[in-house]
Parts: structure tokens; C-alpha cells; sequence
């Protein structure tokens, strides 16, 4: 089984490659909303993942598409809680192939919703979430800022979550490595001087997970 476990949050998981970074990446299309259509998508990819020996981190709302208009026109169709049945799918696969996977979902959170990253072990287990800090445009209007930092270590390899805007702030990178990261793995700055500012200080490798097909971010 594949080994991951979270500094405040353990995860189950898999096999390890020794001084080797955890390989994580997704190619996936997405159909705008549909949770359950996207969750099968998920699915197989985690049943190739498996195949490959890797790891998977999906885009930035991957179950539902960077579709803010869906927030408030189909709240409860989008939302998707940590115990949700949609998810069913995603969490067969990770136990069949003891894959360590990172989803992007809207999440509720009593009366709030959250842009998330929900993370399960290899054993389909989901353990921990990290909600994205620093929100920006129409963001701000639908969803709550998260707290905190979330640092989940991946046979050895700390990774620190961040989603999107979070890996263009300098000062999450230095939050991540106070939280005891050894190796801060996560989304790649869009701009030059973001990844300049956080990869050189912290000797970090950012992954960068983006949408592809008709559910891409709009030009903002």
C-alpha cells in the first residue's frame, strides 16, 4: 500500500519509491456540474494512476468545473460533503489501487461553503480538506476563506496544500515550511515572479493541476 500520512491528519496509502517525489498529475475533461459524471471521470483516472504507480491532483473544482454561476443557481446539486455517496467512485478506486489522491470540490461547511481540496489515502479514506485562503473576485461573494495550513506527507514527502491564488502568496509558502515541510508541492504560480518569490527561498516544486475543456476558468 501506497504511504501517506498528514502532519496533523494521517492518511492511508501505498507503495513507496525510495528518494523519489511523489509523481501527481491529471489530464481530465469535466462536465459543468455534474458531480457524479465527474466522479466516474476521477475514477478512472485513479484506476490509471494505479496502473502507473503514481499519484493524482485534480484541478481546481474538479467536480463541478470552475462554475461560479452553479454556486448559487444549484448550490445543493454542486456541493459536495466529505461523506457524500457521489464520491463512492473515487473512494473504490483509491482503495482497489492504494492511491493517494487530491479532489477539488465546493464543500459546505455549516452554513458556509468552502472552495476545497479534499484528500483520501489509499485506502479511499478521506482525511483531511484544506479550504483556499485567498479567494479573489466573485470568489469572495460565494465561498469562505480557509484557515490554517494543511501539510499531508506522501511516503516521506511533505506536501502542502494550496489551491490556485494560495501559490502566488509568498507568505503561504513560508506558512507551509513553518508547519514542518520538508518539500512544499503544489500548484504553480501563473506569474514569473510568484514562483521566483516562493520556489527559490523554500527550494520548492510546485505541481500545477489546470482544468481542460469547456469548464475552464474565464478570464478574470
Amino acid at each position: 500500500m501506497r504511504s501517506a500520512r498528514a502532519a496533523s491528519h494521517p492518511v492511508a496509502g501505498g507503495r513507496r519509491k525510495e528518494h523519489a517525489s511523489p509523481e501527481g498529475a491529471s489530464v481530465s475533461g469535466c462536465s459543468p456540474g455534474d458531480v457524479d459524471v465527474n466522479a466516474d471521470r476521477h475514477a478512472e483516472l485513479v484506476d490509471e494512476a494505479a496502473r502507473r504507480g503514481g499519484r493524482v491532483v485534480f484541478p481546481e473544482l474538479s467536480l463541478t468545473g470552475y462554475e461560479l454561476d452553479l454556486v448559487t443557481s444549484a448550490r445543493d446539486r454542486v456541493a459536495t460533503a466529505v461523506a457524500d455517496a457521489r464520491l463512492a467512485p473515487v473512494r473504490r478506486a483509491c482503495a482497489m489501487g492504494g492511491v493517494v489522491v487530491v479532489v477539488r470540490a465546493v464543500v459546505p461547511g455549516g452554513s458556509d461553503l468552502r472552495l476545497a481540496s479534499l484528500v483520501s489515502g489509499g485506502d479511499g479514506e478521506i482525511v483531511t480538506t484544506f479550504a483556499k485562503k485567498h479567494l479573489h473576485g466573485r470568489e469572495l461573494e460565494l465561498f469562505r476563506a480557509g484557515e490554517g495550513t494543511t501539510v499531508v506527507d506522501v511516503d516521506g514527502w511533505a506536501l502542502g496544500m494550496v489551491i490556485c491564488q494560495d501559490a502566488a502568496i509568498p507568505e503561504h509558502a513560508e506558512e507551509v515550511f513553518a508547519a514542518d515541510a520538508g518539500r512544499l508541492r503544489g500548484e504553480r504560480a501563473r506569474r514569473r515572479g510568484h514562483r521566483a518569490a516562493q520556489g527559490r527561498p523554500h527550494a520548492g516544486t510546485f505541481l500545477q493541476p489546470r482544468p481542460v475543456g469547456r469548464a475552464l476558468h474565464p478570464r478574470r
